[in-house]
């Protein structure tokens, strides 16, 4: 495993409610991630779970990271955003 890559590559989303679709997020569950302020348009696996309950209401902090960082060989080219498009942005040089 490659578990350095998973660190690295954390995010902690926080969702409102518990659960998506009448089932509890869980550990190990691949969630489809669309965050544009984070340029994060692709799969990732759920590692830690957080639910908070207060006056507000329901939240669930979810902790996601990279799928291939567990796997035992790399598998083709997962790593890449499928749709995510790059914005020029000023000062950048590339067409």
């Amino acid at each position: 495993m490659r578990t350095a890559r998973c660190e690295s590559e954390e995010f902690t989303l926080t969702v409102k409610g518990h659960e998506v679709g009448g089932q509890l997020w869980t550990v190990n569950q691949l969630v489809e991630v669309s965050d544009a302020y984070l340029d994060v348009y692709r799969d990732l696996l759920i590692s830690r779970v957080g639910w908070i309950e207060d006056y507000s209401g329901c939240v669930t902090d979810i902790t996601v990271c990279s799928p291939e960082a567990f796997d035992a060989e790399p598998v083709g080219n997962r790593r890449k955003n499928r749709k995510g498009k790059r914005l020029a942005r000023p000062g950048n040089n590339n067409s």
